[in-house]
């Protein structure tokens, strides 16, 4: 299943949350010489779970060499584009047909990610998502023209170099200014709307609402908001 997101943006990464990914497969499957999961293995698995349970895993080191990397990697497209005549598109975010979307953050007391959610099901089923922290599948996703295709893990690769031979073929010069017209023309401030969400989730953090979310059973009781009467 492939998701068209700028990489680093902030939808890229929630759809990254949670999800071993390529670029630490190796980290996932490292194993000492006795059989053991190494320490590398066991901090990311600790990582995963944290975002799969609403948190946040710990910010990543990065020196000097990797900023100057991510720096330079527009100019090193666009050159390698000028020497070769090949076209370089981002290729965002591809995932296999058992994928699951979700957001956990109401189980946990907290709030966040309905703006992104929303650009992948339609407003009814955002909401409900949102309110009951269920998952929605790949291939709902693909029922609501989220996602372009959906496809067994093993023809994940071999989908993905399909679309991208489809672009490669465009021109260049056009594609670029067609995915800057569609960025312009964007109606939401994600950064502004996600952003309003946690100022939400502060307050019911300073109101003590997450502490309570992590021990509420099923034999206890919300407490009532007095604020909120029986008027109709």
């Amino acid at each position: 299943m492939w998701l068209q997101l700028d990489q680093g943006s902030e939808e890229w990464l929630t759809a990254r949350r949670g999800k071993i990914t390529g670029s630490r497969f190796k980290d996932a499957r490292e194993k000492l010489k006795g059989g053991q999961p190494s320490k590398a293995c066991l901090g990311y698995a600790m990582d995963i779970a944290r975002e799969r349970i609403g948190g946040s895993a710990p910010s990543k080191f990065q020196n000097a060499a990797m900023r100057t990397g991510q720096e330079q990697e527009p100019f090193a497209r666009a050159m390698y584009e000028a020497r070769t005549g090949h076209m370089v598109d981002e290729a965002g975010f591809y995932l296999s047909d058992d994928a699951v979307f979700g957001l956990p953050e109401v189980d946990r007391g907290a709030l966040g990610a309905a703006t992104h959610l929303a650009r992948l099901v339609p407003q009814h089923m955002m909401r409900t998502l949102y309110y009951t922290a269920q998952n929605a599948t790949a291939q709902q996703l693909h029922q609501f023209g989220s996602v372009y295709r959906v496809v067994p893990r093993a023809e994940l690769l071999e989908a993905a170099l399909d679309v991208a031979r489809k672009i490669a073929d465009k021109d260049t010069r056009v594609i670029r200014a067609a995915k800057a017209a569609i960025n312009g023309i964007d109606p939401i401030d994600v950064k502004n709307s996600y952003l309003l969400e946690q100022r939400y989730t502060y307050e019911l953090n300073l109101a003590g609402v997450a502490d309570g979310q992590l021990t509420f059973g099923p034999t206890s009781e919300p407490a009532r908001d007095e604020r909120v009467g029986d008027h109709q």
